[in-house]
């Protein structure tokens, strides 16, 4: 079966991979702290944070690999074209079969909006996936337990209700027009016909087998590729926050109040860091204020507000989808997370 990752294969030299220097910075400055400030328990506080997330990391990446190898992308496409209440619960479903980090999942869907997808389908992905989809939900769960699954379902919630309001400005006219023409061969591909002529086609033998796996391997590296050093950097900083900060600072200036939300908005709209690399820092924010509307806003906002995303859907779609992504969704975020803070 042909490799069909959402990534590219990796050509940088490996002194320029981002992993790899992200890898070498982290480590430093996790072994050189210690002995300047002479007080090793960063290093065991660091331990008990990574003994926690890298077995989820894995599996996710395994998962990512098998999803990018074996569910081509047409099948995403052929779903999205349509801008309807069903496309946008397709958007939402798929969304959880796009195993990246929500920058990747920028890149995706900008490729998707140029092959057909109507801007509200693109706008509830770009809003799910980066929770709704399975490593995402192993790492949630892994940090949060219930409130890690209950965080997802009103992320996906959210981003309904946010692409619902995407198709009313787009009937009246108030956003861009997607004037692709979708190919033929979109309108007449069967996705059951398509699976059962896979499957019927399958040569079980080790050959295929191996190839399948070696693929199902391309695919998870190039993936971590793309986003471990995120959760590296990540992983650095809620270390040294976690351990150096007083638990009374977060609870003064990041408290479940409601000016706690807008200095936590102010913080998510400054990081630029993917969704699976803010939810290690949404896990020591959780630790040091026990706030889950904090955590809600800090992810969601986080992603609403992305820079690079506005600017890609600004020269991407338009300006005014690009306006209209921040003023229309972070009023319900920070409303769910401030309900979060009263009710939890």
């Amino acid at each position: 079966m042909q490799y069909t990752a959402c990534c590219a294969p990796i050509q940088t030299p490996w002194y320029k991979r981002k992993l790899i220097l992200a890898s070498i910075a982290s480590t430093l400055a996790l072994i050189i702290t210690p002995f300047i400030t002479q007080d090793f328990q960063l290093l065991s506080y660091a331990n008990n944070l990574f003994s926690m997330m890298w077995l989820s990391i894995a599996l996710g990446l395994l998962v990512s690999g098998i999803i990018d190898t074996f569910i081509p992308k047409i099948y995403i496409e052929k779903l999205l074209s349509n801008s309807n209440k069903r496309t946008l619960l397709t958007a939402a479903a798929l969304g959880t079969l796009l195993s990246t980090c929500s920058h990747g999942v920028l890149a995706i869907s900008m490729q998707l909006y140029k092959k057909g997808a109507s801007i509200p389908a693109v706008i509830v992905l770009l809003t799910s996936s980066p929770w709704a989809n399975f490593p995402m939900t192993i790492l949630l769960w892994t940090f949060f337990g219930k409130l890690g699954l209950l965080l997802i379902l009103l992320a996906i919630a959210i981003a309904l209700l946010t692409g619902f309001i995407f198709q009313q400005l787009y009937k009246l006219n108030l956003l861009e027009q997607n004037n692709t023409n979708l190919s033929p061969n979109t309108y007449s591909f069967s996705i059951i016909t398509d699976i059962k002529s896979r499957f019927q086609n399958y040569n079980w033998n080790t050959t295929t087998l191996a190839r399948d796996t070696q693929s199902v391997i391309k695919g998870s590296i190039a993936i971590s590729d793309m986003v471990i050093w995120w959760f590296i950097i990540a992983f650095t900083m809620a270390s040294f926050i976690g351990y150096y900060i007083p638990t009374t600072l977060f609870q003064t200036y990041l408290s479940s109040s409601l000016v706690g939300l807008f200095n936590t908005l102010g913080i998510a709209t400054i990081l630029e860091v993917c969704s699976e690399g803010s939810s290690v820092l949404a896990f020591e924010l959780y630790n040091q204020t026990q706030s889950i509307g904090n955590v809600f806003v800090f992810l969601l906002a986080g992603v609403a507000t992305d820079y690079t995303e506005i600017g890609l859907l600004w020269s991407t779609i338009g300006k005014r989808t690009a306006i209209l992504l921040p003023l229309v969704s972070v009023p319900i975020i920070l409303s769910v997370g401030y309900a979060l803070s009263i009710l939890i």
